[in-house]
C-alpha cells in the first residue's frame, strides 16, 4: 500500500477569514502538485481530510487536478494537535482491505509529522517528535512493506514542481 501524507495549501489568516480557506497561492500550489502527480502516473483509491476548510479544499483540488473519480471523506482525528493513534488504526484497517491500494491523507502540522514518525518507527506513542517539515501543499509518500513496516519513498514540495 502507498500512503501519501499532505499538508493543506497556504491558508488565509484567521483575521481575514475565520474559516481559513486556501489563498490563491495555496490553490495554485496544490494544483501544481496534483498536475505533477497525475503526470507521474500516480492514482489514489481514497482521500481522507480533516474537517477544517483548508484541508477539505486541498483534498478536493487534488482529486480534481489529478482527474480521479475518488470521493473525499472528512475524518475526525486529523486536526493539528490530535493524537495519531486513532488514525494509525484506521490506516491499518484500510491497508487490510486494499493491500495494493493508495490513500491520501490531507491534514496539518504538527499532526502529519507525528503520524509519519509513528508509522516509520513503529512507535505506538502519539507524542513522537516530528521527522520532517511539511511545507504548505507538501506531500510525503510512504510505502507499506509489512503489517506495521513502512518506508519513506519521497517528499515533494510545491516550490520544486514546474
Amino acid at each position: 500500500m502507498k500512503l501519501y501524507l499532505m499538508r493543506h495549501g497556504e491558508a488565509m489568516p484567521e483575521s481575514v477569514n475565520p474559516d481559513k480557506p486556501l489563498t490563491d497561492k495555496g490553490k495554485e500550489d496544490v494544483q501544481k502538485v496534483a498536475a505533477y502527480l497525475k503526470k507521474s502516473g500516480i492514482t489514489l483509491d481514497a482521500v481522507w481530510h480533516s474537517t477544517k476548510t483548508r484541508a477539505k479544499e486541498t483534498a478536493q483540488t487534488m482529486v480534481e487536478g489529478m482527474g480521479l473519480p475518488v470521493i473525499c471523506e472528512a475524518h475526525d482525528g486529523l486536526s493539528p494537535n490530535d493524537s495519531v493513534d486513532e488514525i494509525v488504526e484506521k490506516i491499518r484497517g484500510f491497508s487490510c482491505e486494499k493491500a495494493d491500494g493508495s490513500l491520501l491523507v490531507v491534514g496539518h502540522v504538527p499532526f502529519l509529522g507525528k503520524l509519519a514518525v509513528c508509522l516509520l518507527s513503529g512507535s505506538k506513542s502519539s507524542e513522537s517528535s516530528e521527522m520532517t517539515e511539511f511545507l504548505p501543499a507538501g506531500i510525503l509518500c510512504l510505502e507499506q512493506k509489512g503489517e506495521t513496516d513502512w518506508q519513506s519513498k519521497w517528499m515533494l514540495n510545491p516550490d520544486r514542481v514546474e
